[in-house]
């Protein structure tokens, strides 16, 4: 929308001329796979946006039993403020997040490699929990269906779900998985829906060789023009493969 382009406008004007937002993170030990799902998170301009702009501090929940009494928000938007702000730094130190993560998720304190997923997973539901806008959250009964009626048994589920968590998270990345079970007796089905805010994909199967095309230019004088080449290699070739397919061709 007009919010969008604006925002897009900005960027280019403000923060791509300036360098913000395209500082790097620190890696302290191995915490690449932190590095990585914070730059996602922080490339995501809604959320970015909200953070930046101050709208996170009215939805605060420090009482959430369920969060993490605001340290995780709080340390997030520092972080984002670091990323995006005027400072010289060319990298940005993210030693007081990691700091909070390790205190509320034990098996990510220390400086061992994990799962990038698994850490997202986690900050989408622990700043979903810090900033939910539901104090009080109602008991709800989760609807099913018998595949006949699927668009309302999924707003209603929607709905009840929205009823115990609402925040930006869920505005952003929420969503619902489709359940289906068949009993292999009656032919009955159970359809339900259930909320999620990372979907998990296969990759898609790479093809077993790919076709690369090569210009070469020699640099003995008139030794003649450029080469074209066209060779095929193995998707899991690295860069020395190539170069030693070039040497035995030229």
């Amino acid at each position: 929308g007009a919010c969008d382009n604006k925002f897009r406008s900005w960027m280019k004007e403000n923060v791509i001329a300036s360098g913000h937002g395209i500082k790097g993170l620190q890696n302290i030990g191995n915490t690449c796979f932190m590095n990585s799902a914070l730059q996602c998170l922080s490339n995501t301009e809604a959320l970015t946006r909200y953070f930046l702009q101050g709208h996170w501090q009215q939805d605060l929940n420090e009482e959430n039993p369920l969060g993490m009494k605001g340290q995780l928000a709080e340390a997030y938007c520092s972080v984002l403020q670091d990323l995006w702000g005027n400072g010289q730094a060319f990298s940005v130190n993210p030693r007081e997040l990691k700091a909070v993560i390790a205190r509320f998720a034990p098996h990510f304190a220390g400086f061992l490699q994990h799962d990038a997923q698994e850490l997202l997973s986690f900050l989408l539901d622990g700043l979903h929990e810090d900033l939910n806008r539901v104090r009080e959250k109602p008991l709800v009964e989760i609807p099913t269906g018998d595949g006949t009626n699927d668009d309302a048994v999924a707003c209603l589920a929607w709905q009840r779900h929205r009823a115990r968590n609402d925040s930006v998270l869920v505005d952003i990345f929420g969503g619902q998985y489709r359940s289906e079970l068949v009993c292999p007796v009656t032919g009955r089905r159970s359809v339900t829906f259930d909320p999620f805010n990372c979907l998990t994909l296969q990759l898609p199967q790479a093809p077993p060789e790919a076709r690369i095309r090569v210009l070469l230019h020699r640099c003995i004088p008139q030794s003649g023009g450029p080469v074209r080449h066209s060779i095929s290699l193995p998707c899991s070739s690295s860069f020395l493969d190539l170069r030693r397919r070039l040497e035995s061709v030229s």
